[in-house]
């Protein structure tokens, strides 16, 4: 295990199986969030895949904003107001917010599969599972034996 900067980190010496940022990537602004992308590619095994835990949804910002999933579960436009004033400020501790689809067409600019999974914890936020085409998707191909991508899910541990 090795903690760096996760943007611009590149090790060219070895090939990972996982690379896991959780809770990380909504710190990346767009060209860091593909710098890391690009890099991450480099750095992973044939089978091995990149997980991005923990994306806040840019959908569900405005109810974040106001205070749908504080203690009380009530939106407010007080609440609102004060959360766009601190991030007018330069107070906003969320970051980023991104887009299932963005994450999608990132990966696929890089010719890798994206799966994603809701958070169960924080329902504004989704979890990405990046990878090359899977060893036993072509196995399969070049077997006649094709699996189904809930079997696939299912034994990878990815909730759909």
């Amino acid at each position: 295990m090795e903690c760096a900067e996760g943007a611009s980190y590149l090790d060219g010496t070895a090939a990972y199986d996982v690379i896991l940022l959780n809770g990380i990537v909504q710190h990346f602004d767009a060209e860091m969030l593909q710098q890391h992308l690009q890099n991450a590619n480099s750095m992973l095994g044939e089978n091995g895949m990149l997980i991005w835990g923990s994306v806040p949804q840019r959908r569900y910002r405005r109810l974040y904003d106001a205070g749908k999933w504080s203690a009380s579960g009530r939106p407010t436009v007080s609440r609102l107001v004060k959360s766009w004033v601190g991030r007018m400020m330069g107070l906003d501790a969320m970051g980023y917010w991104y887009e299932p689809s963005e994450v999608a067409a990132l990966a696929q600019k890089y010719g890798l599969t994206v799966r994603f999974a809701p958070s169960e914890l924080y329902p504004y936020r989704f979890h990405a599972v990046i990878q090359r085409k899977p060893v036993y998707a072509r196995e399969s191909r070049d077997n006649q034996n094709s699996r189904s991508s809930r079997q696939m899910t299912r034994e990878l541990g990815i909730a759909k």
